[in-house]
């Protein structure tokens, strides 16, 4: 799982860059981290795991939710 993790992580922050939001490897990595801490079982519990980690204003909130839906909506 953790490789699994890793992988959707690291796709997930190359999204939010082509997106334009200035998430590096260390963001990710934190994302995976508050990922399996936390063990969200629900898409919104993995998008608030999402926004404490991998933005840093309010200002790239929408950004993020965007990009979140179109990359975890198929999970739903």
């Amino acid at each position: 799982m953790a490789n699994d993790l890793a992988e959707v992580s690291a796709r997930f922050g190359a999204a939010l860059r082509l997106a334009g939001l200035p998430v590096g490897p260390g963001r990710c990595e934190r994302f995976a981290s508050a990922v399996t801490l936390a063990r969200p079982s629900t898409s919104r519990a993995l998008y608030l795991c999402a926004l404490a980690t991998l933005v840093s204003s309010k200002d790239e909130e929408q950004t993020l939710r965007a990009v979140f839906d179109q990359i975890f909506d198929r999970y739903e």
